[in-house]
């Protein structure tokens, strides 16, 4: 699910507000002209991927690459979040901790992918101001064991929500079964 805001207090040229959802990326960008106008905008992003990590055995943790920025001026407010898994950055943040996606090799998992960004301009009685905020997910920084070790020749596949997840149990039972079918 997504959605995207953009409201502007007045028609003139000189407020602008605008909202975008772009793959995995949300931006929001506002500006309020002199005289005390003011305009905002939002744009957040929320859905529930399927990951399946490859290239290994057993339990593995991913580090997200994540980012949140936000630019404003007096007057005026840049404001973003980005989270995955464990991990959740705000604008001031710069990334995630080695554990932050935990997995199973081979196994489809679904994870909670959330991205928003607002921007809101206030302008002032003999100034303008503007501001603008993005929120991003850029795959994964690096791939690690239980103990922190990096994993190397790692690969990842983002499906979508409506793919089917078996049940931990059920995997290898599932895997025996199209064993037998050959």
């Amino acid at each position: 699910d997504y959605k995207v805001t953009g409201v502007q207090t007045c028609a003139l040229p000189i407020y602008t507000a605008s909202a975008t959802v772009n793959g995995f990326n949300v931006a929001a960008d506002a500006s309020a002209g002199s005289g005390g106008y003011a305009s905002y905008a939002t744009a957040s992003f929320s859905d529930d991927p399927v990951i399946t990590f490859f290239g290994g055995t057993g339990e593995g943790f991913a580090k997200p690459s994540l980012t949140a920025s936000g630019v404003d001026s007096f007057g005026s407010s840049g404001v973003a979040t980005a989270s995955l898994g464990w991990c959740m950055i705000h604008y001031f943040e710069d990334s995630c901790a080695w554990n932050s996606v935990q997995f199973i090799f081979g196994l489809p998992e679904t994870q909670n992918l959330f991205l928003y960004a607002l921007a809101e301009a206030f302008g002032e009685l003999y100034s303008g101001t503007s501001a603008n905020a993005e929120a991003s997910f850029n795959g994964f920084l690096g791939f690690y064991d239980a103990y922190g070790n990096p994993l190397s020749g790692v690969t990842y596949e983002i499906g979508s929500p409506g793919q089917s997840s078996p049940e931990p149990g059920t995997l290898l039972l599932t895997a025996m079964a199209g064993g037998a079918l050959l």
